[in-house]
């Protein structure tokens, strides 16, 4: 029964205080403030890839570019010329993002992704599923927002 008591005084000790440690922000479930600061940066980035993934299923490509920094460092000319022939070749896009690991430090925000694409041949009508994955670099624009200016690995738009 000791044994029991002393288990449980350790399982709310360590879920909500501990003796051992001052009583800190972090301990009563609060984060400090340069850390709501990231978390904001973080979901702002992350808003910024849904966008993009949004527009290219839409197959809005005024809006995707639209999410796209001039200065997209594998080629702003190539990537309108890969979209415009994919737009040319399918009928349809499904595009899936699974978001791993986001860092962010000034202006920059990468985000680790696994992604999924289902694209339907326009001629043929057959479903042709890829995957792969990569990190998309956001740098925030003189306006606030996040633009692509990067991806490494394996991009879902080609």
């Amino acid at each position: 029964m000791q044994i029991l008591k002393i288990f449980i005084r350790i399982i709310v000790c360590a879920g909500i205080f501990c003796a051992a440690r001052p009583h800190t922000l972090l301990a009563l479930g609060q984060a400090p403030p340069e850390s709501a600061e990231r978390w904001r940066q973080e979901d702002e980035a992350a808003k910024a890839l849904e966008t993009l993934r949004r527009t290219y299923t839409d197959r809005d490509f005024s809006g995707f570019f639209d999410a796209v920094s001039e200065d997209y460092r594998q080629g702003w000319i190539d990537l309108r010329s890969d979209l415009a022939e994919e737009r040319r070749s399918t009928s349809s896009v499904d595009l899936r993002f699974s978001a791993g690991q986001t860092t962010v430090e000034g202006d920059k925000a990468a985000l680790q992704v696994r992604w999924q694409k289902r694209a339907m041949a326009a001629r043929t009508g057959q479903s042709q599923l890829s995957e792969g994955s990569a990190e998309f670099i956001f740098q925030k624009d003189s306006e606030g927002s996040y633009k692509l200016i990067d991806i490494r690995g394996q991009s879902p738009f080609r």
